[in-house]
């Protein structure tokens, strides 16, 4: 539900009266599906990342946002850390190890399915979505395809579901292996490809005004997490217990 997310930010000052928190630690969140989803809940992500930032001593509060929007409350200090960025994305600061890695590919209704994407002239004169504010590969940048930017800070499953009504040729997905999950209810629907030989990292950006304090003590506990159950182990651990 859309009110998850706020529903989690809620739930942190309930917890604070039971724990002695030493302040709030602000981390805007970027739409990155299953991860991070803003058109059901909230997903797994920032669940880890409250682990960790709760068990640094500190409270997170979770924000939504878009990605060029992120960057400049990031810039400015409204927000402590952005998340997940990819470094191609922006010249930005970020955690000693990437949260998560993902190869970004393209997602077509069934019919129009297209299983190579190296052969990058049969995207001629297709209209082809693509979030707002992402690092589009040059495969496709440099294609004929037609690129048209799908707007909002929930702009990947909205692009989903443009593909579906068949209102564009085809969505560009920063991790589309992720788009057969079982709880994406147009899963069947699609059929999604990939830019093989494009291997992104995503980070978690950090402000350039964040208290030292504050930076230390996260980067300790996220560093510690890692090492102990990284993200990807944390995630499937998630989906066995369902």
């Amino acid at each position: 539900m859309r009110n998850a997310l706020f529903a989690l930010a809620i739930i942190c000052p309930i917890l604070a009266s039971a724990q002695n928190y030493q302040g709030v630690v602000r981390i805007g969140l970027l739409e990155y599906p299953p991860h991070i989803v803003f058109d059901d809940d909230i997903g797994p992500l920032p669940g880890y990342m409250s682990k960790i930032v709760e068990g640094s001593g500190y409270q997170a509060k979770f924000i939504r946002m878009l990605p060029e929007r992120g960057l400049r409350e990031l810039n400015k200090g409204n927000i402590d850390f952005l998340m997940p960025l990819k470094t191609m994305e922006a010249k930005v600061s970020v955690l000693s190890l990437p949260i998560l890695h993902s190869v970004p590919g393209l997602c077509f209704k069934k019919d129009k399915f297209i299983p190579i994407l190296s052969a990058t002239h049969r995207f001629d004169d297709l209209i082809v979505g693509m979030p707002n504010g992402y690092y589009v590969v040059d495969a496709l940048a440099s294609s004929q395809a037609m690129l048209l930017e799908v707007k909002g800070d929930d702009a990947i499953s909205r692009g989903i579901d443009l593909t579906q009504r068949g209102r564009i040729d085809a969505f560009y997905h920063p991790n589309p292996s992720h788009v057969y999950y079982e709880g994406n209810p147009t899963y069947k629907e699609v059929a999604c490809s990939s830019f093989h030989g494009y291997f992104i990292a995503a980070n978690i950006a950090v402000s350039p005004k964040i208290k030292q304090q504050v930076l230390h003590a996260v980067e300790s506990q996220f560093v510690e997490q890692m090492q102990s159950e990284n993200y990807e182990l944390y995630l499937s651990r998630l989906r066995r217990n369902r």
